[in-house]
């Protein structure tokens, strides 16, 4: 995540994900509490962007690649339902594979910040004291190489 409204963009399409889980594994309604979710898929997406960051949890080093699924063993020693924590982590995962993996190995980006967010967000961009305020990203005006019509 680069561009200034990439992590919008993320909440906007993990949120959509969400839910449309929702409602495929309880019709007609869907799940009532989604907020879980979503914090656990934005903690899944770190997770795999970040495999080897070291943490502490209660003492225990693990690596970031683990945390996901520490949290749910804890959540399940604690007597609690992993199916929030289960449905943001396959919402997290979607985008994850969607975003990072199909563009590398497959060459397909299915999944890419418009043009218009990005725009929008760059004035909400962080920026260090005394840097020139970010510039927004141009969208490009012509494209194509063109063929010249009615001459040689």
């Amino acid at each position: 995540m680069q561009q200034p409204g990439d992590y919008v963009w993320f909440l906007l399409i993990v949120i959509v994900l969400l839910c449309v889980i929702s409602l495929l594994l309880a019709w007609p309604v869907g799940l009532p509490m989604l907020g879980p979710s979503l914090i656990f898929a934005v903690l899944y997406y770190w997770s795999r962007r970040e495999p080897y960051a070291e943490l502490n949890m209660m003492s225990f080093a693990i690596k970031g690649y683990q945390f996901p699924f520490v949290m749910m063993m804890f959540t399940l020693l604690m007597g609690g339902s992993i199916w929030g924590d289960l449905l943001g982590l396959a919402a997290g995962h979607v985008y994850y594979f969607c975003r990072e993996i199909m563009p590398q190995t497959y060459g397909i980006n299915i999944i890419s910040t418009p043009g218009f967010l990005a725009r929008a967000m760059v004035k909400y961009q962080p920026q260090a004291p005394g840097a020139p305020p970010p510039v927004a990203p141009q969208r490009p005006l012509f494209q194509g190489g063109g063929q010249r019509l009615g001459g040689n």
